[in-house]
C-alpha cells in the first residue's frame, strides 16, 4: 500500500517512519510546504497536494487541527482513504462538511484515537462489561507520558486550536465511549 503522509511534524514524521519500516507499506510521499520537511526520510517531498505525483493508495494526515478539514475533503476528491490525526477536525461545521464528502466518496475516514486500542483499555472495557468492576461513579486516567518543557507554548499548539483538551484530553473522552 502506498502512503501519502500530509504533514512532517512531530507526528507526521512519527507516521512517516513508521509507514516505511512497514513490509506491506510504502511511503508515497511528503506533503509539507517548508523546504526540508522530508530531510531524512526515504519519500519524494511536495509542497502541496496538487504537486503530488506517483501513485498514492491512502492518505495519512498529520497537519494541525485548523487545517484537516481541507486535506481530508481534498484527499477524498482525490480518491484516497484516510487516516487523519485527532480531532477530525477544528470545529463542528468541519466535521458535518468531512462527514458529508466522506459519504459522497464512498471512502472511509478514520480518526487516529490509537489510545482505544490499547490493551489496558481492552482489559478495563471487559471487567466493565463483565460487571467486575460494578457501577462506576469515577473514572481517572494516569498516562505515564511526559511532555517536554513549553509543548503546549508551541506556536502551532495555540494555532491549532483546542490546547490540552484536544491534544490530550481527546484521549480520554474517546476511552469513555
Amino acid at each position: 500500500m502506498r502512503i501519502l503522509v500530509i504533514g512532517a511534524g512531530e507526528m507526521g514524521r512519527r507516521h512517516a517512519g513508521l509507514i516505511a519500516g512497514h513490509p506491506d507499506c510504502r511511503l508515497a510521499g511528503i506533503v509539507d510546504p517548508r523546504d526540508d520537511a522530508a530531510r531524512g526520510l526515504d519519500a519524494p517531498q511536495f509542497r502541496d497536494l496538487d504537486a503530488v505525483s506517483g501513485g498514492v493508495d491512502a492518505a495519512l494526515i498529520a497537519t494541525p487541527n485548523a487545517a484537516h478539514c481541507a486535506a481530508v475533503i481534498a484527499c477524498l476528491d482525490r480518491g484516497w482513504p484516510v487516516l487523519v490525526e485527532k480531532p477530525v477536525t477544528a470545529t463542528l461545521e468541519e466535521a458535518e462538511a468531512v462527514k458529508t464528502a466522506a459519504a459522497k466518496s464512498g471512502l472511509p475516514v478514520l480518526v487516529g484515537h490509537h489510545r482505544r486500542f490499547h490493551p489496558c483499555v481492552g482489559a478495563a472495557r471487559s471487567l466493565i462489561a463483565a460487571g467486575v468492576l460494578g457501577r462506576l461513579a469515577l473514572v481517572q486516567f494516569i498516562w505515564a507520558v511526559r511532555k517536554p518543557d513549553g509543548y503546549f507554548a508551541d506556536r502551532w499548539r495555540v494555532q491549532a486550536g483546542g490546547g490540552p483538551v484536544m491534544i490530550n484530553l481527546i484521549h480520554e473522552i474517546d476511552m469513555l465511549r
